[in-house]
């Protein structure tokens, strides 16, 4: 293949060519050294970091999950900072990904010679959503052609690209909060949580930023609230042992239930190690970091005194609410598992991220769903070391459980024995307090204020085991629990001879949807046991969902309006009378609808809130904006897909789905609105504002200049650069004989004039340069820089062939456009 430097041989003296044309005839003599321009400056990409919350090196990474590059950029020979700007294109199994290439959030950016982590904007940043998959390749161009670009000495080493990369499946958990109506001095006042602070998009943030999944269910329950008398203020182990009768009493079984209680606490909050339950505080400088803590504790973690000793990213920026915090995340902040701290004091380390991101939560399939169970015996409790008691909490038969596993003996704190017919038929190692019942640190911790750690064992804590109801077919008749160390103590439980009786007495007749209903019913007793009763609703004979567990009045007013709607003929209240060993299950007749909605429309609207972008929030013109949003329907649970639909007041639609993303917002401020449609036809919306601040982008892709045909054998193309400034492009001519003369001539008109059996369409001449072909019949010029239009020129090439009439054969003819 030929490689010219050429020089004009000829010029139609009767016009100057100007300006634009000695650059069209300068683009072609710089073709031999296109990298030889005057700057001193060469921009390498030093590295690519490749972060979901923190990056070691090895941090697994996951598919779907809002993800960050950040791109070190060295500019070689430079004394101090330069503003360039770069492009990331992203590959799956060696094809770009739709939206690819990706243009930075932050450029041009003031590349530095020594890049300080510590700095988000020392870096070259882009954002993106990654599909699943093992094999995705990543590379980024710094300073590539466009307006914003630089001269420099060598553009040859501009790219760097990453070795492939695994994005993994990881399972979207379920997360129901149950907001406590805390009324430890009684009354009839509500005192509950405020729901700014707890709704999705505010009370997840924490988890959202560092826990290793795409998205994450999290809502309220289908019950609207818990109401809770008992006093919170040393421990919270009594309300965690009826969270977790809530949880087994739910079906479908979410994979964590919280509790938010209303202000503070004098610690932050309280789980269970090992467990599927957590309650906290709803203080907007600790709350999000206590929910996001307490989890950790339900995911196996102890307290540690850790720092993450590795800079973070908050993706999504969620904590920016409430708290305003920064997107980059310090390497001196604590880790999540660090007792007592503020939500701006933490995040997560990188082994502790990586153990989240291997847990079996983000697995699939398992829990519940997989295996219900048979009937169990549920008992919770306390165990007071201080005092050396045990006492007894609620007591029921569940119709579905699965047993607890037993413990190492030498790490249980009691021991459970069950009997049938006046056998020992189960021993039980237990550990205080473990909704797995697992063993090991399964104990309840306390997550103390800032000025009162609490790491060890709680001197009083919950227990809850689940027996199997039948063994061989008999029924468990006796259960007793003791301390295994410690002050000597004991609960016994003993089957009576009689099993409660229990009857609803309204509902009666039909029920007007979404009203509010009066609920009682009446339960006696032949041996006079004292009776806890446990009350559930049925929307369609198999959803239930708690309203009251462990009470003994006999009455409640339900609002059908906060609860999933019921169809007709199928919905019911059940009602569990328990008096402790046994226990009886009635339900109610059922419920039979009017015809008519207290709302005026067919079942609940749907919830949503936008999660990112916050809003007033800006970015710059092309980057990619991440929308995500929450999206729940008491009727139809999970909603996403086709059912979320985004729209911009200047752009109408801009994407469908729970967790998307855009990067074609034009200039200007947007309202941008996510709306929510279930499946009865309501919706819901909610509203950001995004300002998109102007900016020049980079050239992307491959342009090639416009082919006017009108030629013989030899194939003409001009194609790389959109030939705007700092961009080039290559030209080459193919499909000519071998070693013969051959002539590039151009023109600024298409005038199109016979000659020599063929068409010559730059006519009449500006510029004709003699050349010839290598071996191979080829020409090559790479590297014909753009710039200085906007004009457009016209060009083709007369080749000697000899094998032709005239002698002469035309390429192509092409139109070059110039851009400024």
């Amino acid at each position: 293949m030929s490689h010219h430097p050429i020089s004009p041989i000829t010029r139609r003296p009767r016009r100057p060519l100007g300006r634009l044309a000695c650059l069209a005839a300068a683009s072609l003599t710089l073709a031999a050294a296109p990298d030889a321009l005057a700057g001193g400056v060469d921009f390498i990409v030093g590295g690519i970091q490749v972060t979901q919350a923190v990056q070691n090196g090895a941090t697994p990474l996951a598919g779907g999950r809002s993800t960050f590059v950040r791109a070190t950029i060295r500019p070689g020979g430079a004394t101090g900072p330069i503003d360039v700007d770069g492009i990331m294109h992203v590959f799956v199994d060696g094809v770009e990904i739709a939206g690819s290439p990706i243009y930075s959030v932050n450029g041009p950016f003031a590349a530095k010679p020594i890049t300080d982590l510590g700095v988000l904007d020392d870096t070259l940043n882009f954002t993106f959503i990654p599909p699943e998959s093992a094999n995705v390749v990543i590379t980024v161009t710094v300073n590539p052609p466009g307006p914003n670009f630089v001269a420099e000495t060598n553009t040859a080493n501009n790219t760097r690209t990453s070795p492939p990369l695994n994005f993994q499946h990881q399972k979207v958990p379920e997360i129901a909060y149950s907001p406590i109506d805390y009324r430890p001095s009684g009354g009839g006042v509500p005192n509950l949580p405020p729901e700014e602070l707890i709704v999705p998009g505010v009370g997840d943030n924490f988890v959202q930023g560092i826990y290793p999944s795409s998205d994450w269910y999290y809502h309220r329950t289908d019950a609207p609230s818990k109401l809770w008398t008992s006093s919170l203020a040393s421990s919270g182990s009594s309300l965690l042992n009826s969270l977790v009768v809530d949880q087994a009493l739910m079906v479908p079984v979410p994979d964590y239930v919280y509790g938010w209680v209303p202000g503070g606490l004098s610690y932050n909050g309280q789980s269970i190690i090992n467990g599927t339950v957590g309650m906290g505080n709803t203080q907007n400088i600790r709350h999000q970091r206590t929910f996001a803590h307490e989890l950790g504790h339900d995911f196996g973690l102890q307290h540690n005194t850790s720092t993450t000793n590795l800079v973070g990213i908050d993706v999504e920026h969620h904590l920016n609410i409430t708290e305003s915090l920064p997107q980059l995340k310090a390497a001196s902040l604590k880790d999540i598992m660090y007792a007592g701290l503020l939500t701006q004091e933490a995040w997560v380390s990188a082994s502790n991220y990586n153990y989240f991101f291997n847990h079996a939560t983000f697995n699939e399939p398992g829990g519940f769903a997989t295996d219900p169970g048979g009937p169990a015996l549920m008992l919770t409790g306390l165990l007071d070391r201080a005092a050396g008691t045990l006492s007894l909490g609620d007591a029921l038969v569940l119709p579905q459980a699965r047993p607890s596993e037993p413990c190492d003996p030498a790490e249980a704190d009691l021991l459970v024995r069950a009997f049938a017919d006046g056998q020992l038929v189960l021993e039980l190692p237990l550990a205080t307090r473990s909704s797995l019942d697992a063993c090991g640190e399964c104990r309840g911790e306390l997550d103390g204020d800032a000025s009162g750690d609490s790491n060890g064992p709680l001197p009083e804590t919950g227990f809850t085991v689940k027996l199997p109801a039948f063994v061989d077919g008999h029924a468990l008749d006796h259960v007793s629990i003791v301390t295994r160390n410690g002050p000597s103590a004991s609960l016994e439980l003993v089957r009576s001879a009689h099993a409660p009786v229990a009857e609803f007495v309204s509902p009666a007749g039909q029920v007007v949807k979404g009203a509010p209903l009066h609920v009682a019913w009446e339960a006696s007793d032949l041996d006079g046991d004292a009776l806890q009763f446990f009350l559930r609703y049925s929307p369609d004979g198999v959803r239930m969902v708690p309203l009251a567990t462990g009470t003994s009045v006999s009455e409640l007013d339900v609002d059908l309006g906060q609860l999933p709607d019921f169809v007709s003929g199928q919905g019911f209240f059940e009602l569990l009378a328990s008096d402790g060993l046994r226990t009886t299950t009635v339900r109610s007749e059922p419920l039979v609808s009017t015809g008519v909605f207290s709302g005026g429309t067919v079942g609940n609207a749907p919830w949503i809130e936008i999660m990112t972008p916050d809003d007033g929030k800006s970015g710059l013109y092309g980057a990619t904006v991440i929308l995500h949003s929450s999206g729940w329907d008491l009727e139809d649970r999970q909603i996403g897909g086709a059912s979320i639909e985004w729209s911009s007041d200047l752009d109408g639609p801009i994407g469908t789905g729970r967790h998307t993303s855009t990067a074609t917002l034009s200039v200007g401020t947007h309202v941008i609105t996510a709306t929510a449609t279930d499946s009865d036809g309501n919706q819901t919306a909610d509203t950001t504002t995004y300002t998109v601040l102007a900016r020049d982008l980079p050239s992307s892709g491959e342009t090639c200049q416009t082919d006017l045909g009108f030629g013989g054998a030899p194939v003409l193309s001009i194609c790389g650069g959109d030939l705007s400034t700092g961009s080039s492009a290559d030209l080459l001519l193919t499909n000519a004989p071998a070693s013969t003369p051959a002539y590039f001539v151009l023109s600024f008109t298409n005038g199109s004039v016979p000659l020599f059996g063929g068409t010559l369409v730059p006519f009449p001449l500006d510029l004709v340069v003699g050349l010839s072909t290598d071996g191979a019949g080829e020409i090559a010029i790479p590297g014909i820089p753009g710039g200085g239009g906007p004009i457009s020129v016209y060009v083709q090439f007369l080749v000697a062939d000899g094998g032709t009439l005239s002698g002469w054969d035309f390429s192509n003819a092409l139109q070059v456009d110039y851009l400024p």
